[in-house]
């Protein structure tokens, strides 16, 4: 997706990328070669104006920004936005989605089959592993659990836009993709909340490891390193570890 699209539909409003904040119509974008997702800056007061229009731009399928302790979530289908709510308890320990016009996620028969379930209360909250369990196959698996983890507590300092593309589209440098050029063409990226972009796989010689059939990203280096559940987990001084990039 050529960032040029975006500057284009920015420039419809007034906006423009830029390399800090200091002019109220700026806006950042942080990018890592080519992924199938993005982090955007703007003043607070323009957030959810960069916001709606990311989620109208061609190649853009999901965008989400924070509001408060919510999660607004957008996406354009067939010219329609549409919207919903996230909201988590501060451990992410239950959570809830609130499709308020469409489906951006798709998330209302996963809503259905907790509901028939008793595995979601009148408010419409329901555990995070419930939800982790309901939509580990999705389209969007886990993501309630990944997207506050995006926007509260995987980073210091988070965008507060975050958008993950179509599958057939990324979004980065333009050299990163010239580059791939010369190697047969970018196949595959991660960074994006759809399943191709999300699901990877865990591999041990330790046959005494249990490892279940899904995990969350959170839960590999626990289990590898076989730390208790509620307790410290303090990995090896010779580990070397790449954690994975955040999802949005």
């Amino acid at each position: 997706m050529p960032k040029g699209r975006i500057a284009r539909e920015l420039w419809k409003d007034g906006l423009a990328f830029a390399q800090n904040l200091k002019k109220p119509d700026s806006v950042v974008a942080i990018q890592w070669g080519n992924i199938s997702g993005a982090s955007f800056y703007a003043r607070k007061d323009r957030v959810p104006e960069v916001a709606h229009i990311l989620a109208g731009t061609l190649g853009i399928d999901i965008v989400a920004y924070r509001e408060g302790e919510e999660i607004k979530v957008l996406s354009n289908r067939g010219g329609r936005l549409q919207r919903a709510r996230i909201t988590c308890d501060s451990g992410r320990l239950r959570c809830r989605y609130l499709p308020e016009d469409g489906d951006p996620l798709n998330y209302e028969p996963v809503i259905e089959a907790l509901r028939r379930k008793g595995r979601i209360n009148a408010r419409g909250f329901a555990s995070s592993q419930d939800w982790f369990k309901a939509t580990q196959d999705h389209f969007y698996p886990d993501a309630l659990y990944r997207m506050h983890d995006g926007f509260f507590t995987l980073v210091e300092n988070p965008a507060p836009i975050l958008f993950s593309t179509d599958p057939d589209y990324e979004y980065g440098d333009v050299m990163a993709r010239v580059g791939a050029w010369f190697h047969g063409g970018l196949k595959r990226t991660h960074g994006g909340l759809f399943q191709e972009a999300t699901a990877a796989f865990v591999m041990t010689t330790d046959s005494s490891i249990d490892l279940p059939p899904v995990l969350r990203y959170d839960q590999v280096m626990r289990r590898v390193f076989k730390c208790r559940e509620g307790s410290p987990c303090t990995l090896p001084r010779f580990a070397h570890i790449d954690t994975p990039h955040p999802v949005p």
